[in-house]
């Protein structure tokens, strides 16, 4: 997070986001995003409301995308709608095919591990 003090990011929660995150039953977990969220939200007030890429949004309901679910899709929804350029995740399926993702939404689909090899290079200015 010190790298994210110079060049700051934001993590997004949208209410699809929170369902997951309910769902898992980890009350760490949940008290993480709570916070998380509160901070998002004021991230919002601050800036003008977001208004998505209307052609990913059509997009990502077509049958190119059959390949998800639909929990993963409308959370591609979401982050679409909250023009987000990445989108962190824990899972698996979604990586694979992240290339597909990427080309045809603009956003970049990326594990935890994959995010800390865009950010390490970085860290260690921070120290």
């Amino acid at each position: 997070m010190q790298v994210a003090e110079r060049a700051p990011f934001e993590f997004a929660f949208s209410s699809n986001s929170f369902l997951e995150i309910q769902g898992k039953g980890d009350l760490r977990y949940l008290q993480w995003a709570y916070d998380v969220l509160d901070h998002w939200l004021a991230c919002l007030v601050e800036s003008e409301e977001p208004c998505g890429n209307s052609a990913a949004l059509a997009a990502i309901v077509s049958n190119a995308y059959d390949y998800l679910g639909a929990g993963d899709r409308a959370l591609l929804k979401d982050a679409i709608a909250l023009e987000c350029d990445a989108f962190l995740t824990m899972e698996t399926k979604l990586p694979k095919n992240a290339c597909h993702i990427e080309r045809t939404l603009g956003i970049r689909v990326l594990s935890p591990i994959e995010m800390w090899g865009c950010l390490q290079p970085w860290a260690t200015l921070y120290r």
